[in-house]
């Protein structure tokens, strides 16, 4: 199954949303593609950061969904990423489960749009 999901997933990874966006992309498609999901609020507890910090993300079974851990908590390798069993990071998410429902595709397609790149002329000054 995990190698299902990321093959179903991975490419959200680059999509300009934080993990309540994340978790919302994520539902949608296990929703379309018939895979049970249960979506997760709460906290990740980094012990190398010391305090908790706000995170959304998604359970299938005893896999984690969670594209954006690393936006809050660095780009090192022992931070998770992707699709992996819960057990693997047993102290790290802290949750209770919510409903995350499926977006409407309309919905689903704009939180896909990367953000413009805003291009200044030369000596310009940047917009406050």
């Amino acid at each position: 199954m995990q190698q299902r999901l990321e093959a179903l997933l991975s490419h959200l990874d680059d999509k300009p949303v934080e993990c309540d966006g994340m978790s919302s992309l994520v539902a949608t498609l296990l929703h379309r593609n018939g895979i049970n999901y249960q979506g997760m609020c709460g906290q990740i507890i980094p012990k190398h950061l010391g305090s908790p910090i706000p995170h959304v993300w998604i359970e299938v079974g005893g896999l984690v969904v969670d594209y954006r851990a690393r936006m809050w908590m660095g780009n090192e390798q022992e931070v998770p990423h992707g699709v992996f069993p819960k057990t693997d990071y047993p102290d790290l998410y802290r949750g209770n489960p919510v409903g995350i429902e499926p977006l409407p595709d309309f919905l689903f397609e704009i939180l896909q749009i990367p953000f413009p790149v805003q291009v200044r002329e030369q000596g310009s000054d940047p917009e406050p």
